[in-house]
């Protein structure tokens, strides 16, 4: 009897060893992943090529912070914000009445000038003479001082940024231009007058400034470097607007913020664009 106890007593002591032994099991819980404050840019080329550029100090300095910039139109980023779709439009610009609903912030300004081939001889072009090509009357480069050679006349479609600064200047309807060749963005128009000597455009000048088969003309005897442009001096200019649908959140007037800090600032110049501070 002694020994079955003594038994029992032997097999109970190593159960509740055998169970202190084990270990407990250890629930591991998943990691939640750390949250990312997209913020979403719409609109023009021009505008978009300077802010993807600010935008990599920017997220560096900000980790949870994704800036993506989607290049399109000037129309597209004012209708994008306008639906939500995107915090903030990029409009290569000045804003016009119809648009009072948007708040607008300069972080930038261009001009705009005529382009030739760099092989045209042609050094400057008074404004009555781009106002002759323009619209037809002059159609040979002989006429203004270059070779004998029809003029291949590049306009830009209706809807793009750079057009309305263009006829304002010149005092032109869009009814009056003849153009031989319509493109839309800077890109076909460079593809349009390579390799084309008698090509006449116009165009962004921080764009165009580095395509080295290009060259860039004065209007009315100033010359279109940075300088001219952020003074006001150069006849044909463009702020490079950022605008909201409301009162930017946080998040947005931090990035909207940076991109008129010194730092910002020095990438605009660095993009051949005219800084506005």
């Amino acid at each position: 009897m002694q020994t079955a106890i003594q038994i029992s007593l032997s097999l109970a002591t190593c159960l509740w060893l055998q169970s202190c032994s084990q270990q407990p099991e250890v629930t591991t819980l998943p990691t939640a992943a750390p949250s990312v404050n997209k913020i979403t840019l719409s609109g023009s080329h021009t505008i978009g090529s300077i802010l993807s550029e600010i935008a990599k100090p920017y997220e560096t300095a900000h980790p949870g912070v994704k800036i993506e910039v989607q290049e399109n139109a000037t129309w597209r980023g004012i209708a994008d914000v306008r639906q939500g779709t995107a915090d903030i439009g990029m409009v290569a610009r000045s804003m016009k009445a119809d648009e009072k609903d948007l708040l607008a912030f300069t972080i930038a300004k261009d001009g705009i000038s005529i382009t030739l081939h760099r092989d045209n001889p042609v050094k400057s072009l008074t404004d009555k003479q781009i106002v002759g090509i323009y619209t037809g009357k002059i159609k040979n480069w002989k006429e203004v001082g270059g070779k004998n050679v029809p003029i291949l006349v590049i306009h830009r479609s209706e809807g793009v940024a750079a057009l309305e600064p263009f006829l304002s200047y010149f005092k032109l309807e869009k009814s009056a231009i003849r153009p031989d060749v319509v493109v839309t963005e800077t890109d076909e128009l460079v593809q349009a007058m390579v390799g084309k000597p008698q090509a006449i455009g116009f165009s962004s000048i921080g764009v165009v400034e580095s395509i080295k088969e290009i060259k860039i003309l004065p209007i009315n005897g100033v010359a279109p470097t940075n300088e001219n442009v952020s003074s006001g001096k150069f006849p044909i200019t463009r702020p490079l607007n950022v605008v909201t649908k409301n009162p930017p959140s946080t998040s947005v007037k931090g990035f909207i913020d940076f991109s008129l800090s010194q730092e910002a600032q020095a990438i605009v110049k660095q993009k051949k664009f005219a800084p506005v501070k």
